[in-house]
């Protein structure tokens, strides 16, 4: 054209041809050129005007292609947001690139643009903040139906199933990873190798591993059509997913299986693989107790060949995590071997070395656990304070200070005192902790031995309104009970109505423990004893009979906390009956306790023979 595609005058001829011509050709080829104008010079206000006149002329044979036009100029738009620095406008531009894409979906269900606009929404999908991976699965699925090509379909599955394998739904992620399974020969040895991981990684989420794939799997790095690093990277995290399990064993044979496989491969692996390999193992062969006489000498080894690295051989950082697990491992082996003067210097030595690393934490639990089995209480406090006090922001430090307080009851089981106020510790520096539930119930259970059964009440209390849906709340409030019913017997006219209600409503509770619903039908029952309601108290100690003792019953069923409150409430039962003249009756309830071997059964045949 003469007065160029990127002028005003011809952008502004080229837009009266577009408005008045009906010849198809002009229209096309002056559309194509305004196209260029467009791009070429990001006129965003002339393009506001094409808008405002395509949504005015709702015929016009263009209109598909300017709504297509906007799609990609939004896209541009976005693109360039993402790769300059951060701002605020990159979510809008997304946003708007979202409104145009389903304007032209919704608008012109027929256009032959349709598998670009929904790869376009695939793009807004993923690139949301929290990405929308289900969404983008949704529109891949929509663009597979569209197409025809089998290389492409292959392509498009694996997008699909990494999509729902990124949001976390293994099971589907399979499905769609299965379509691609039998057509694998089509990949490349990447794409390949990558599908392999991904497969298996689902079915190890979704606890569906198969045997045949996984000898599929093996043929194939043994033939190198996948690299054989990768094969041991799945077999790593395979080892990692039984030893969570704690299938230790098999664990320990997947990465013996893996180790043979390096050997017959005589293929080099990377050196921190390898090393990583042999840590893992002498780990697990501890964990698992199937420890070897060479184990020792094994882990000095690896410490000595870790601390002759040549520089760059593995990174700085990776070799101060290997070596932190490892001179914690041979502290472990060497507390095994109850050499206790050899151990001690290496925790040390870790803590110093090491003192930012996993390993120095744990090595303060290691301390403790070896203190406390050997009875010296005050020393596993200690260590683990210790751990607390150097890591108050490390995920052990909660733990630690519970263990403390434990170990601090163990130490002197006269006074609470000490480990009360390390539970107290515990619940004001971690509030948010997950222990908080139990560190107040505990705290709350030895104040009620020592006595105090007010504070102990104030603890439950607060404990319920604090958790109100915590799953474990049913124990607290039976602990409120008892403390109530301890009170009160310090009160001559008390009331036990609000505590029977309680104890009628934790009864009610579906889905509890036996143990917990036997006591409680125990103390109801003895509340309903101690208000002359005897019949009351019968019936339901006869209702609990029905429910746990039917005949056919298997004693060895009944654990030694439910046969406790079953006995107590048999022997609460055979009383009242022989009080109110029901010998008879009373003789048939305390052969009962005989016939399960129920606490008191001895007791029971006295009690007979007094008859």
């Amino acid at each position: 054209m003469v007065l160029g595609v990127d002028s005003i005058a011809g952008r502004d001829l080229l837009y009266t041809l577009m408005q008045s011509s009906e010849d198809p050709i002009i229209l096309e080829f002056s559309f194509q050129l305004l196209k260029q104008y467009i791009f070429k010079t990001e006129d965003a206000a002339f393009l506001e005007t094409l808008n405002a006149f395509f949504e005015s002329e709702q015929s016009h044979p263009l209109r598909a292609q300017f709504y297509q036009l906007k799609v990609q100029f939004s896209l541009l738009a976005v693109e360039r947001s993402r790769t300059a620095s951060p701002s605020q406008e990159a979510p809008q531009l997304l946003d708007q690139l979202k409104i145009d894409a389903e304007y032209l979906l919704e608008n012109f269900p027929g256009s032959n643009a349709l598998a670009e606009v929904y790869q376009i929404l695939v793009y807004v999908a993923l690139y949301q903040a929290e990405p929308q991976y289900r969404l983008a699965a949704d529109y891949l699925s929509k663009i597979l139906a569209l197409n025809g090509n089998a290389d492409e379909q292959l392509g498009l599955n694996l997008l699909i199933g990494n999509c729902y394998f990124l949001k976390g739904d293994f099971e589907v992620a399979i499905e769609f990873y299965r379509s691609a399974l039998d057509q694998r020969d089509r990949m490349d040895q990447a794409t390949r190798g990558s599908f392999w991981f991904r497969m298996v990684t689902a079915q190890l989420n979704s606890d569906r591993l198969e045997d045949a794939l996984m000898e599929s799997l093996r043929e194939e790095a043994e033939s190198y059509i996948i690299a054989p690093e990768l094969y041991l990277k799945i077999q790593w995290n395979y080892a990692l997913f039984l030893r969570s399990k704690g299938e230790l064993g098999e664990a320990i044979a997947v990465l013996k299986e893996a180790s043979r496989f390096t050997e017959v491969s005589g293929r080099s692996i990377p050196t921190l693989l390898e090393l990583r390999f042999t840590w893992m193992l002498l780990y697990l062969e501890h964990a698992s107790g199937e420890l070897t006489e060479e184990a020792l000498v094994q882990s000095d080894a690896l410490l000595e060949r870790l601390r002759s690295l040549e520089e760059g051989q593995i990174s700085a950082e990776a070799l101060s995590l290997l070596l932190s697990q490892v001179s914690l491992l041979k502290a472990q082996l060497l507390l095994s071997d109850e050499d206790f003067e050899g151990a001690f210097p290496v925790l040390n030595r870790l803590q110093k070395e090491f003192p930012d690393s996993q390993a120095a934490e744990l090595s303060f639990i290691v301390l403790a656990d070896h203190f406390s089995n050997s009875g010296q209480f005050d020393r596993a406090e200690s260590s683990l304070l210790e751990l607390a006090e150097n890591y108050p922001e490390s995920d052990f430090a909660p733990e630690a200070i519970l263990e403390a307080a434990l170990n601090a009851e163990k130490r002197d089981i006269d006074n609470f005192r000490q480990s009360i106020q390390l539970l107290n510790q515990l619940v004001n520096n971690y509030p948010n902790s997950p222990l908080v539930f139990f560190a107040l119930r505990h705290q709350g259970d030895l104040l009620r031995k020592t006595g105090d059964f007010s504070a102990a009440l104030s603890v439950y209390n607060s404990l319920v309104q604090r958790f109100p849906d915590h799953p474990n709340r049913y124990l607290a409030e039976l602990s409120r009970v008892d403390c109530l019913l301890a009170l009160s017997y310090d009160q001559a006219d008390y009331d036990f109505k609000e505590l029977i209600l309680e104890l009628e409503r934790l009864l009610d509770l579906p889905n509890l423990p036996p143990a917990f619903q036997l006591e409680v039908y125990y103390k109801l029952s003895f509340l309903f004893s101690e208000t002359d309601r005897m019949d009351l108290a019968n019936t339901l100690i006869i209702s609990m009979m029905d429910l746990y003792l039917k005949e056919g019953s298997e004693v060895e069923r009944i654990s030694s906390i439910e046969g406790y409150w079953m006995s107590r409430s048999l022997f609460l039962l055979g009383k009242q009956l022989e009080a109110s003249d029901q010998s008879e009756a009373s003789k048939i309830i305390y052969r009962k306790i005989i016939a399960y071997n129920l606490p008191g059964a001895e007791l029971a045949k006295q009690l007979l023979l007094e008859y």
